[in-house]
């Protein structure tokens, strides 16, 4: 009876978490766990297997590591369908994982039992399933850019910004660019203004949210209020 039950993958970042997601498919008729596996490992595992149907990925809060890996997963494994759980939607995240190809996402605070297969119930056949949550934030980042005006940093500009972003005070600033302080001021008074912001959380949500930062780094979005 097994082999006729779609074979599903939960990657997690949290163990728990995924023995959760699994105890919920437990006596299925359509669906069977076949593996948790850490998210590191998730793509080996895959190359390991030609028996698997569906992948959940848990994600405690979505960063660009974890995106990236997401992206190339779709494009190694067309065939696989995957699901996104996440604890809280990011607009710009969101949309980037939507057109990577995934085909539901839904958020921890909307999905029971019942969200949980009906997406499932969708990806086998070949439905995608966005919980409203997900949807809204879409809808979100869709208004914001069409609203975002056309923002031109100078090279000095966005070095400053870069600076400000990772936590550095002026005198830091000033010292690593070898600048004088009230150039660094003025740098900075710049960058409010073109951002139309008044305070450094304005200017670093506006920077996140217009995808003006290289996000090379796990730690630097882990928790940003910026991503909300």
């Amino acid at each position: 009876m097994t082999n006729n039950k779609h074979q599903i993958v939960i990657a997690y970042t949290q163990t728990l978490c995924s023995e959760g997601l699994g105890s919920l498919l437990e006596n299925s008729r359509d669906f069977v766990i076949q593996g948790l596996v850490p998210i590191i490992y998730l793509e080996n595992y895959l190359k390991s297997r030609n028996s698997v149907d569906i992948i959940i990925i848990e994600l405690i809060l979505p960063n660009c590591r974890n995106i990236d890996l997401i992206i190339n997963l779709k494009r190694q494994f067309p065939q696989i369908r995957v699901m996104i759980i996440s604890l809280q939607p990011s607009p710009n995240l969101s949309s980037k994982l939507i057109k990577s190809g995934i085909d539901a996402y839904i958020l921890k605070e909307c999905c029971s039992k019942t969200d949980l297969f009906a997406a499932l119930t969708n990806m086998v056949n070949d439905k995608n399933y966005f919980c409203s949550e997900i949807t809204k934030s879409i809808l979100s980042a869709s208004v914001y850019s069409s609203k975002k005006p056309e923002v031109a940093l100078t090279q000095r500009e966005t070095e400053v910004l870069s600076l400000l972003v990772a936590g550095n005070t002026n005198t830091q600033i000033a010292k690593e660019l070898r600048l004088s302080e009230n150039t660094v001021k003025t740098h900075r008074k710049n960058i409010l203004g073109k951002f139309g912001v008044n305070n450094l959380f304005g200017m670093v949500r506006y920077a996140c949210r217009a995808r003006l930062m290289n996000y090379d780094s796990d730690g630097f979005c882990h928790g940003c209020p910026s991503h909300i």
